[in-house]
This record gives C-alpha cells, structure tokens and sequence, in this order.
C-alpha cells in the first residue's frame, strides 16, 4: 500500500504519509493511541478517529476512498454556481453572487471560489499557464483521493468501476491513467483532459474528428468554458496542416463564445493568448504580414507586462516568431523559457531550436547535440527528423542520399497525407534535382507544386515555388518574411548583399536553395574569380561544377543511358549492363565505396581469378559511358578490394519511380486523388518493360522480381482506387500495361474482367 502511494509525485501530503506510520505503530509495534500521539507530536483525538475510519471503511479502502465534507455547499447550488460558469465562461465571483441572489440562493464569495477551484476555473499555478489547462490546474484532495481509488481499481482489473470513480472527479491535471482507460468510458470532461494529453501523441486525423466532437458536445450542452479549452487545442492541432481556411473559420466560431470587451479577463488569458496566436499564424499562411507582425507585437507586450511571464508563454511565443522567420528573437525567448518549462516540453523547446534555428543557419554541430535531448510530436517525428536530415545531405554535397531521405520522409510520416509534408517533399525534391543539373524535372515539379498549393489555398507555399521560379510577388509586405526580401536582394542587390543578409537574419539554408535555382549568380562569380563563400561540398556539386559529370539510367526496360541530360549511344554485353547496374546502385555518388568482394560473389562465385574478369569488364564498361579512368578508382585496403566513386553521380528511373510513388500515395491520404492520380500515372508511365531482362544471375533475378512485384501490386491498388472513384479507363489502361509485362499476373487479369 505504501509503495503504491509513493508512486504518485503529486501526492505529497504530510498526513497521509504519517498515517501509515501511526497505522503501523498501532498494530506492528502495538503501542498505544496515547503513545503514538506523544511519538508523532499530534493530538490523541487525531490518532483515534484515524483508527476508527480505518476500521470502519476497511483496509483496503483507506485512505483511498474520499468522503464529502459534512459542511460542505449541496450538490445542486454547487451544479448552479458551474452551470453559470460554464455558460459565461467571463464571470468573475461578484457577478456570479449577484446573479445567484436573484435565485434566492445565499452563498459566500469564498464558497464560489472553492467550488470554481475544485472545477477547475481557479487556484491555477501561475508558472505553469499555458494553452494545455491540464498544466496549471490545482490538484484538490478530492481529485487525489478518487485518482489513487481508481487506480487501485484499474490494478485490479475493475475497468469500468475505475472509469465511473474518475467521472466523479471535478477537475484533473495532467495524470497517467485517464490515458489508460477506455475513451468510450469516459465523461465529457475526462475526454477533455485526455485530449490535451494526447496532442501530438496521435494521428492528427484522429485528433481533429475527436476533438472537433467533443467541441460540438460542449456547445450543445451549452459548455462555453469547457467549448473555449477544446478549442484551442483544435486550433493548435489545425496549424499542422498548412492550410489556413479551415483554420480561420474555427477561430471565428471560438472567438464568439468570448465577448470581444472582456476577453482579456485574467482567468481566460491562457485562452485568449493562445487564439492571439493563432491569428497570428493564420494572417502569416494568408500572406497578410503585417497583421500578423502586429498581433505579434501585441502579445510580446502582453507577455512583457507581467512580472514574471510564463515560461509556456514565451514557448508559444518563440513558435510564432518562428512562423515570421524572426529566429534570432525566436532563439532569446526558447533560452528564455527553458528554465521553467516542463522536461517533456523542454525537449520540445530543444527540437524546435535544433530545426528551426540551427538548422536555417546550418549549424550542424549545434543542432545534432540539441536532437541527442530532444522531442518532437509523435505525429511528424518521423518525417520531420528525415527532412532535417535531407536538408544537411544536400548541403554536404549528397544529392542522392538526400533524395532518399525525402522519400523516406513522406513513408514514414505516421500522419495520413499532412498537405505541408506534400509541399515540402515537392522543394525538397526539385532542390536536388537542381543540383544535379536537371531543371527541366525540377521546374515541372515547382510547376506541380504550385497547382497543388493554389487549390488548398497554401499561400505561403505557393509563394515559395513562385520565387524559386523567378517570379517575384508584387505584394510588398511580404518582404517582411526574411525568405522573402533574401531573394529581392539577390536579384537586385546581388550576391554579397544577399550573402551577409541571410547571415544576418540565420537563414543560411535558404541562401543556398535560392542558389541552387538561381545557379547564373554563383557560376558568374567564379568565372571573375570572385569569392563565394560557399562550402566546398556545395561548389562540387555538378550545377556549380561542370566537370562532374551526372548519369541517368533508365532500366525499367530497355537499358538507355543520359550523360548529362545528353542521350548516350552505348553497346554494352549483358553481363557488362549488370554490373554497371549492381555498381550504380551501390555507389550512385562520389565519396561512397563498394567491397568488391560482393560483386566477385554474385558475378563470378566460382571463378578462381574474378578480379582480372572484371578489370576487362570495367575498361569496357568506362569506355563506352565516356567515363574518366580516375573517376571510378579501384583500391586495396587491408587485403579487400575497394571501388571509389570519385566524381560522379548515377540516378535512374527506378528511383524516381519510387519517389513519385511516395507522393502519389500521400496526396491520396490527404485526399487529393486528381492530383494523387497524375503522380500515379506519371510513376507507371517510367515502366517500358521488364527490367534486367537478359541478366541472369543471382542479383539481377532478384532486382527483376522486386520491382515486377512492387509495379504489379502498385498498379493493381491504383486500378482499385481508380474503380473507386469511377475512372475505369486508367483502370483498365494500367492493367493491360502490367499484363503486357508480367502476362502471368492472374489478379490483373481477373480484376481487367471485371471491368
């Protein structure tokens, strides 16, 4: 029992833990009341009721069962007083009295307070104020014993006696087992309470349709304060998305349960903050800047005003100058608030630095000590740290490898198709086709992106993809956003002014992506023999250096060959197009290494002298890519051969069937299938026939049936879905596609039947 009892940090009560000691002096030490009363230094009369509670209600209830006050307010004045307070979420104490008088109803301004305190609508702890009530709420004698009584009974397997102990609760801070118990088991508060736990912790779909449920069931029961708490995690959790209609319609609808001239009552500043800052954020994604830098404003003096502002206040604070791309003041409020925010928010505090801050100035060192601490919402954690990592690779002068972490990016999100996951992947993506010297596939992608974020009105992001277009808004107070003015001043100011500007401001980052799609800037400067400033692994990269030399292979079919975005007539054997093939896929950029022991295997596992068959091989291969000797260098190391890619980059159609693959399916989940389709099509449209279709040995035979399998079952979801949505001639065309190079594919026939 008493194990049990310590097992609850916010617990400490002093007598509580003494009873346990009375209680064992009395019946292990056998000691009398008098006695113990003398040991403890309490009155005896204390000791004896103790004992005769304790005996009265069982051992196994005591202390956990809870017994109303005898002198307590009845239970229907108190339903009146919270009824009231619920319905006018602005009243103070006063007014309440006033208007329960006029019920001929009598009651103390003290007794309205007790009862606001147990409901929790006051006694908050001021450090803790934030958007998440769940935080500063006080944790009541009555809330403590019925927790641990509910405890004992989820123990004990009684779920559903556990449940109706929690709904009787008034008011509950932040705990571990209302997350344990049944959604459906709980009460309209409960499910509150439970809710703002769980932001971030499940799919944001889930969140949304949960919430935007209870929002509902507030408003009917005419639950305006408990309406105004769920709300504003329903605006917190909308501010994921991107897109800021939806947003701005739900702020409308919250902000009219507060009239406008007492919004600022000091019991609702948590909530009117945080719908400030939601404004905020939504006038930045509609591109209405100033607005929103003098709502900002606004709130920094809010906040300033206070004697000791919360740390949860300059949380959210930092956030929102993140949103304005001011991360030099972003950085002075996160340092600001560590020290009292909350370990699990402090990690938080952590990622959003690492990111947001040291990241845009491109601080590796800094920003990967900060991810070793820290936290990031389960809903994008996944995607989120692959992007960080696909941003870095690119700057390192990894293209490839920074490809495939944006794919993985949009695999991974745990979120169903999030429309700012899609943007980004689509930046992403066209930046490293840039720095391979393919702007024809990355403008065609800005293009797509541009379509995609003018139809669900992501301004921001079609602002993004007009610039790196080269068309520059006529809207001046955008400039305000540091993205923004960087690309004015490098295209009328130039280089140096845009390079000691992005300094300035800590947007490195994006200094070099505008680079990557402006190349004519950097390429002028080298020509004078100007400095760039620029790291060298951005100089290697072949959009800047034109002696790298970047190869696409197309294999899904017949093999044909692109140096440089330059068809390449090549005769190669078979088994020499194998090889090239198994090579490329291993060290598709400079600086990577094979073991060429794994190609000895698979190639020639029983030939005593493998290496001399594929030195000959290699001069063949080398000679009819027009590859430099130097640039694919054999070395020996520790008695293992090695090959070294020195200067060259290998993409092929397959990886980019695979990255097209990935968006289609997000923009699926998010329910964009016109869109989604397009990038279907654009994905099965790279099949030509069956790949590695003359290479027989183990790793070709492998490769074949991998990616036959993958195009088979892709093709065949794609033709369910598009029977879904009654397209039955993309159905039956993809069909007779995957039939024609896989004509023993029974599902695709059957299904090709049915239509």
């Amino acid at each position: 029992m008493t194990n049990f009892l310590y097992n609850f940090p916010f617990m400490d009560n002093k007598y509580e833990k003494l009873f346990f000691m009375v209680k064992d002096s009395y019946y292990q030490d056998k000691l009398s009341i008098r006695k113990i009363a003398l040991k403890f230094n309490i009155h005896y009369q204390t000791v004896f009721r103790w004992l005769k509670r304790y005996k009265s209600v069982g051992k196994e209830e005591f202390p956990w069962c809870y017994k109303r006050h005898g002198r307590r307010i009845s239970t229907n004045i108190e339903n009146i007083v919270i009824k009231y307070k619920e319905r006018y979420p602005w009243l103070t104490i006063t007014s309440t009295r006033k208007m329960l008088l006029k019920k001929k109803i009598k009651i103390s301004c003290k007794a309205i307070w007790n009862i606001w305190k147990r409901n929790g609508y006051a006694g908050f702890d001021q450090k803790l104020m934030g958007n998440d009530f769940t935080d500063f709420v006080p944790l009541t004698r009555e809330a403590r014993l019925k927790l641990m009584q509910a405890q004992r009974y989820y123990e004990s397997g009684m779920i559903k006696e556990s449940a109706r102990i929690l709904n009787t609760i008034p008011c509950l801070p932040k705990n571990d087992l209302i997350l344990q118990v049944p959604y459906e088991k709980l009460n309209l508060k409960r499910r509150i309470e439970r809710l703002m736990m769980q932001f971030g912790t499940i799919t944001l779909s889930e969140y949304l349709q949960k919430a935007e449920q209870v929002y509902e069931e507030c408003i009917k029961n005419q639950w305006n304060y408990s309406a105004l708490r769920i709300g504003i995690a329903l605006c917190l959790a909308l501010s994921w998305f991107g897109t800021p209609e939806r947003l701005s319609k739900w702020i409308k609808r919250i902000e009219r349960l507060i009239p406008s001239s007492i919004r600022k009552a000091r019991d609702l500043f948590p909530i009117y903050f945080t719908m400030l800052l939601s404004k905020c954020h939504c006038f930045v994604q509609q591109l209405k800047i100033r607005k929103a830098l003098d709502l900002l404003r606004y709130a920094y003096r809010l906040v300033s005003q206070q004697q000791k502002p919360s740390s949860n206040f300059l949380y959210d604070l930092a956030i929102q100058y993140i949103d304005v791309e001011d991360y030099n003041t972003a950085e002075n409020l996160l340092k600001r608030a560590f020290e009292g925010l909350a370990e699990q928010r402090k990690k938080r505090a952590k990622a959003l630095l690492a990111i947001y801050v040291y990241l845009s100035r491109c601080e590796k060192k800094a920003a990967l000590n900060l991810l070793k601490e820290a936290e990031i919402y389960d809903w994008v954690r996944n995607a989120q740290l692959f992007r960080f990592q696909s941003f870095f690779a690119l700057i390192e002068g990894k293209p490839l490898e920074s490809l495939s972490l944006v794919q993985k990016a949009l695999n991974s999100a745990k979120e169903a198709g999030l429309p700012l996951d899609i943007a980004n992947s689509y930046l992403a993506t066209a930046s490293v086709y840039m720095c391979l010297g393919e702007m024809k596939k990355a403008r065609a992608l800005i293009n797509v992106l541009r379509n995609f974020t003018k139809k669900i009105k992501m301004n921001r992001q079609l602002l993004i993809a007009n610039i790196l277009l080269q068309k520059f808004p006529k809207n001046k107070e955008v400039l305000k956003l540091s993205t923004v003015n960087l690309a004015r001043l490098l295209k009328n100011k130039g280089y140096i002014a845009g390079y000691n500007y992005a300094k300035k401001k800590g947007v490195m980052f994006y200094f070099y992506r505008y680079l990557f799609f402006y190349p004519e800037i950097v390429q002028k400067r080298i020509e004078k023999n100007k400095p760039t400033y620029l790291p060298k692994t951005i100089l290697r990269l072949p959009i800047f250096n034109i002696k790298t030399d970047v190869y696409h292979i197309n294999l899904l079919g017949r093999i044909t060959i692109f140096r440089n975005q330059r068809y390449l007539k090549v005769h190669l054997l078979p088994k020499d197009t194998a090889i090239l093939l198994f090579i490329i896929t291993r060290i598709n950029e400079p600086e990577k290494s094979l073991n060429l022991n794994e190609l000895y295997k698979n190639f020639w596992h029983n030939n005593p002298s493998p290496a001399r068959l594929f030195s000959h091989s290699l001069v063949r291969i080398k000679k009819q890519l027009k590859i430099s000797a130097h640039y694919l260098e054999v070395k020996r190391q520790a008695g293992e051969s090695y090959m070294i890619n020195q200067n060259l980059y290998f993409t092929t159609d397959y990886q980019e069937f695979n990255e097209t693959l990935a968006r289609a399916k997000a923009l699926q989940r998010a329910g964009e299938w016109g869109f989604a389709r397009k990038e279907y099509l654009r994905a099965f449209k790279l099949f030509r026939g069956e790949p590695f279709k003359k290479n027989f040995d183990n790793w070709s035979v492998d490769m074949r049936f991998k990616i036959l399998s993958q195009f088979e079952t892709e093709a065949i979801n794609f033709a369910k879905s598009c029977i879904e949505h009654g397209n039955k001639t993309d159905a039956r065309k993809i069909l007779q596609k995957v039939l024609k190079i896989i004509p023993d594919s029974e599902e695709s026939q059957r299904l090709l039947e049915t239509l």
